[in-house]
């Protein structure tokens, strides 16, 4: 179930792809078709499963691609070029002094060669290196002998500059980034929530109306918004709002808190969320939702469940209710990678959240489906901490504890840690209140300590051996060896010997006279995860 790859929204006649789960394409007015993810046959949109290869059609918002991603991989690619164009370079030195060689060479090579004219040109060199030494002791200034000296720390100085420089203005970027346009970004939030509550309160429910989401707006009309903003404001009468103040902020999702007056009441603590759609701030609007996803669980019609689960979701992320019902019907469905993650995110946000939409019980089988989904996707240390802070939470009754023990235990028989397992299931028949659980755990510590030789051979002899009871096979194998020799007695035996926690060695046997074995087979067998290999051993 966790390889679903996510069905896709778009239009059948232009192609766009709709963030509004609609039956209209709104560039084109054409027909929108739900594509399979595993086919990519166009379904109708309310379609829950693939007409041609039936995979659930599940919404999954696609991963954002991170600036910083794709710079760290330009970066990458830049330098993996540079590296092939890896050229070298003669120092400044090493230039110098190869000249200066080679003119030196030519000059020795002259010399040898007109030794008449060697002398004359010394005594040329040496008067022209006097006369050379007195002028420049006498035109050069010591202002021009210092300026000399210091032209190149005024280069190094000019680099400092410049490097200042650029330090400062990316500096200033950063604080206009961080502080400048966040600042903005929370004005605009505080004037719309302030427009908002001011249409309620002025009855102009068609012009707060404008300041819901597109993806509210696609599940309820205008129509149905006035008739029902009518009806709960006519009930509370006069109703008055003050101090807006933001509560948590986000870039693309914050939550607002002010001070609400209804009627003659006192002033109390409310609180909005808000989205950002398209860079401007809306009102997420969900309540019809909730009705729906409800009746699809008491009906235990998961993926319908799930359907409605993601929508709630694309349309208010903030909401801890949004992660609670998908985290429950990607449970039940088996969606545990799925349900880890969205678990996970319902005691993040319920941390968070000003207004406590779940009790400390919620939130813990909240946090147990979290566990439960670490240990199905084979991270049982990972849930074995979780297990731990679930036992040892305080308030909870003890008999909620009892799938903790029970399911630990059998974390831990992952581990082959069988002594915690025990320990585990001797707290759960000892917590748990209801029959069926605390047979469940007395079983199960029958098993793993070595006293369901009965069960493993009963499970040998029902086992599904080529199309047939084993049991029934060697009764059939048992007639025909009897039927080749008629004088011969022989008889169908099974014996069992417990190996190690829940697992289980049993060797079925026809023995003739002198308790020679004719033909016999061995299964081992574990109890825990009700398997069973069976191999023959011998054959005459």
């Amino acid at each position: 179930m966790s390889d679903i790859k996510p069905s896709r929204i778009r239009c059948k006649k232009c192609g766009y792809e709709p963030n509004v789960i609609t039956d209209v394409c709104f560039k084109c007015g054409g027909e929108i078709v739900k594509v399979c993810g595993s086919c990519g046959y166009e379904n109708s949109v309310e379609k829950m499963y693939c007409d041609s290869c039936g995979s659930l059609l599940a919404l999954t918002p696609e991963k954002k691609i991170e600036v910083s991603d794709r710079v760290s991989e330009k970066t990458k690619n830049d330098s993996s070029k540079i590296k092939e164009r890896n050229l070298e370079f003669e120092s400044i030195g090493e230039t110098v002094s190869n000249r200066e060689d080679s003119y030196r060479v030519k000059l020795n090579k002259e010399e040898i060669q007109n030794p008449s004219a060697q002398a004359s040109l010394i005594d040329e060199k040496k008067l022209k290196d006097a006369v050379d030494t007195n002028k420049s002791s006498s035109d050069d200034t010591p202002s021009e002998r210092i300026n000399t000296n210091y032209a190149p720390q005024k280069k190094s100085k000019k680099k400092i500059y410049i490097i200042i420089s650029s330090v400062v203005v990316i500096c200033l970027l950063i604080f206009h980034l961080l502080f400048i346009n966040n600042g903005f970004s929370k004005y605009k939030l505080i004037f719309t929530t302030k427009k908002y509550l001011t249409a309620l309160k002025n009855e102009d429910y068609t012009r707060a109306y404008d300041y819901l989401s597109s993806n509210s707006k696609s599940l309820i009309t205008l129509k149905d918004y006035l008739k029902t903003s009518n009806d709960y404001y006519s009930k509370i009468g006069k109703w008055d709002f003050k101090d807006i103040k933001i509560y948590y902020f986000d870039e693309n999702q914050s939550i607002i808190t002010y001070k609400l007056k209804e009627g003659n009441e006192d002033w109390k603590d409310d609180y909005l969320n808000f989205i950002k759609e398209y860079g401007v701030w809306r009102r997420p609007y969900v309540w019809n939702l909730f009705e729906q996803i409800d009746d699809a669980f008491s009906q235990r019609d998961f993926s319908t469940a799930l359907f409605f689960s993601q929508k709630l979701y694309l349309i208010d992320p903030l909401d801890p209710r949004a992660s609670g019902y998908l985290c429950w019907s990607e449970y039940f469905m088996r969606l545990y990678d799925k349900s880890a993650e969205d678990c996970k995110k319902v005691l993040d946000l319920s941390a968070i959240h000003p207004v406590k939409y779940y009790t400390e019980e919620e939130l813990f089988w909240n946090k147990f489906n979290y566990a439960d989904s670490l240990r199905f996707l084979g991270k049982t240390d990972e849930s074995i901490k979780v297990y731990d802070s679930l036992i040892s939470a305080s308030g909870i009754q003890s008999e909620s504890k009892c799938s903790v023990f029970l399911a630990r235990s059998d974390a831990y028989v992952s581990l082959k840690d069988y002594d915690m397992a025990i320990s585990d299931l001797s707290s759960a028949s000892s917590v748990c209140k209801d029959n069926i659980s605390k047979k469940e755990a007395d079983d199960r510590m029958r098993i793993i300590e070595g006293l369901a030789c009965d069960d493993a051979v009963k499970f040998v002899k029902n086992y599904n051996f080529n199309g047939i009871r084993f049991e029934d096979f060697l009764e059939q194998r048992l007639k025909k060896i009897i039927s080749r020799n008629n004088n011969l007695r022989a008889d169908l035996k099974f014996e069992c010997e417990h190996k190690i926690g829940p697992k289980y060695q049993v060797r079925s046997f026809i023995s003739g006279m002198y308790n020679r074995d004719i033909l016999s087979y061995q299964g081992e067998v574990d109890l825990w995860e009700k398997t069973v290999q069976i191999r023959k051993i011998k054959e005459e």
